[in-house]
């Protein structure tokens, strides 16, 4: 799989915010002195989005080529283009042909 550290890290992310949500829920109904601090919990959340967001900007800021790129983005290119110089070169044949 192309982006399984991301899924991986984003998975993570979503359980965490899941697991703290659910715990700020069963807490408000239980016992008013075992309920977590209102500050702490966006500060933490804070905390980690931030963390999560510099590792994404560093991960992305230079994607750089795999081995076997080079020679890839060539023969696409001439699978895409070979065609078109083909048809273009035929024509000016064709043109010569007819009007010398």
């Amino acid at each position: 799989m192309f982006f399984d550290k991301k899924v991986k890290r984003s998975m993570e992310v979503m359980k965490e915010r899941n697991r703290r949500y659910l715990d700020e829920m069963n807490s408000d109904g239980t016992d008013e002195n075992s309920a977590p601090e209102k500050s702490a919990v966006p500060e933490d959340e804070a905390e980690i989005t931030a963390r999560h967001e510099k590792e994404y900007r560093e991960m992305n800021e230079e994607p750089g080529f795999e081995k076997g790129d080079i020679p890839a983005l060539i023969i696409s290119a001439f699978i895409v283009f070979f065609p078109i110089f083909l048809v273009l070169i035929g024509i000016m044949v064709l043109a010569w042909i007819f009007l010398h």
